[in-house]
Formats: C-alpha cells, structure tokens, sequence
C-alpha cells in the first residue's frame, strides 16, 4: 500500500504537473519494493518460510527462526535483520521498514499461521443446530472462492489470507480513479 501511495501521490502527480507546465521542484521517496519482497516474494522470504514451516506438522517457532535468520541476510542485507543479542536470536528476527527497524518476536508464529482455530469455529457456526449461530455460519463463506495455492479456504494458511485479501485490496484501489485537490495558493 505505501507503493501504491507514493505511484499515485508522487509519480502521477510530477507527471501531471510537468505535461500542465507547472513548476515543481522534483523530490525522492523511498522505494520500499525489495522490503515488501522480503516480506511476500515467492521462495525466499518471510511468509514462505512460514507457510512451509507451518505445514511441516513437526516444524517449532525456533525451527522457523533459524531458517530466516540463515537465509534471508544473503537475500535482502539491506532490509533483514538478524538480531544481535542472544537472547533474542533464537526467538525474534528485524525487519527495516520504510518508517524503521522492527523486531518480530516469533512466539506462537507457525500455530497462528496454520489457521485450526479460526477453521473450527467456522465448522461449529456453519453446523449449528440453533438457527441463530446456524445464520451466523452464512456470513463465513459470504466471500466467493479464488485461486490460491490450495484447494480449500479452511486449509489457507493467515499468511496466505493476508496475501489474497491485500491483492484484492490492490486491485480494488487499481481499478479507481483518484482525485486531488490542488491548492490554488502555496503555503510559501
């Protein structure tokens, strides 16, 4: 989403002014794309690891945490981060956003991701004999099937359902038009 932002608040918007005439002075931004395929590019990276992580049934959060802090340094030195102070090497792992460094305390990562507590209350509200929490069940599959690695939406991984709904986002948000307003007076 910062991306999509800084395409539309900045890049559009010089490009705009340049084929008006306007006179604005050119400015940078950052570009956080390799920090975003840190995150989400397939293979080699943090929600990767985790999903495979997650679907080996015998893999621990410390499994998980050796795995990035082995692999990603070489993919992205500029962005991943490997914490320096032992007691959180085995438990956490750093990540430079666009805003700074976060650290991301692993604990409870690979069980969250796998998704069996939110599958479960699904199955119970769809399967309700009161009619209530019966009707309740209706809403959980409102959304239609799409594409995705797996078959099933109840086997989707979080990480896999953060992917899906923030593609749907993009393409809804790329699919309109943005307006501005322009000031008629500087601030200067």
């Amino acid at each position: 989403l910062h991306r999509f932002f800084n395409h539309f608040c900045f890049a559009l918007e010089q490009e705009e002014y340049q084929r008006e005439g306007i006179v604005c002075e050119h400015f940078m931004w950052s570009d956080n794309q390799e920090c975003l395929e840190l995150i989400d590019k397939p293979k080699l990276c943090v929600l990767s690891f985790l999903d495979e992580a997650a679907a080996l049934k015998t893999s621990t959060d410390e499994d998980f945490i050796a795995k990035v802090n082995k692999a990603l340094p070489d993919v992205s030195p500029k962005y991943f981060v490997v914490p320096t102070d032992r007691a959180r090497v085995k438990t956490h792992f750093g990540i430079k956003h666009y805003a700074g460094l976060v650290y991301y305390q692993c604990d409870g990562f690979i069980a969250k991701n796998r998704n069996t507590q939110m599958t479960l209350l699904n199955e119970a509200l769809q399967t309700s004999s009161i009619p209530f929490v019966d009707g309740l069940g209706r809403f959980v599959e409102a959304r239609p099937e799409t594409a995705t690695t797996n078959s099933s939406r109840s086997t989707q991984s979080h990480g896999q359902l953060f992917k899906e709904q923030l593609n749907n986002l993009h393409a809804t948000l790329s699919a309109t038009t943005p307006w501005y307003v322009r000031c008629i007076k500087t601030n200067s």
